[in-house]
């Protein structure tokens, strides 16, 4: 009777135990639920969803600030990940850095190299 108890639990710690994955840049370990690739592309959903809700800056000098910051950014990843040979880990990235009109500060960030500034946080940087 006492091994049937202990059944449920055995199999919920190999399930966790299964679903766990290593950071490639800090080697800790991490659960993953979601499939990576599934995690990309609802990432490219929700960001171009949030794109089509939310103004587009048109102060060309703060946009093309972000996207130079952004794009170093995107080249410094890219060049730690090559040499430690990690670039597989970038495949599927679709970089992109916009700027959108907010009041708020704040800045972020989803899985495959989508990112968003918001005006008053670049306002505060220039």
């Amino acid at each position: 009777m006492k091994n049937q108890s202990l059944l449920p639990a055995l199999a919920l710690c190999t399930f966790f135990a299964l679903s766990c994955s290593t950071v490639p840049i800090t080697g800790r370990q991490q659960l993953d639920l979601v499939p990576a690739g599934e995690m990309m592309a609802m990432s490219y959903q929700q960001y171009d969803q949030f794109l089509k809700e939310n103004k587009l800056s048109t102060d060309q000098k703060q946009t093309e600030t972000v996207k130079r910051v952004g794009l170093n950014i995107q080249h410094a990843v890219e060049g730690y990940f090559a040499e430690h040979n990690l670039k597989s880990e970038l495949d599927g990235f679709a970089w992109e850095f916009n700027l959108v009109e907010s009041k708020e500060v704040n800045a972020w960030c989803m899985p495959g190299g989508k990112v968003v500034f918001y005006t008053s946080s670049v306002r505060l940087l220039l």
